[in-house]
């Protein structure tokens, strides 16, 4: 069993890099995929707008 003092013994900045660098990552990727998104539905939408005029 793993030690259950984890928290109050390690090195805050190992605690830090470990548990803050994939929470940092995972935003990145979802800022990423937001902005992709929006670039494909407003060309969509740009391009639905123009055939209706």
């Amino acid at each position: 069993m793993e030690n259950n003092q984890y928290f109050g013994t390690e090195k805050v900045g190992k605690l830090l890099a470990q548990f803050a660098i994939p929470c940092i990552l995972s935003l990145i990727i979802s800022c990423f995929y937001n902005i992709v998104d929006q670039i494909f539905v407003g060309s969509g939408v740009f391009k639905c707008i123009l055939r209706k005029k």
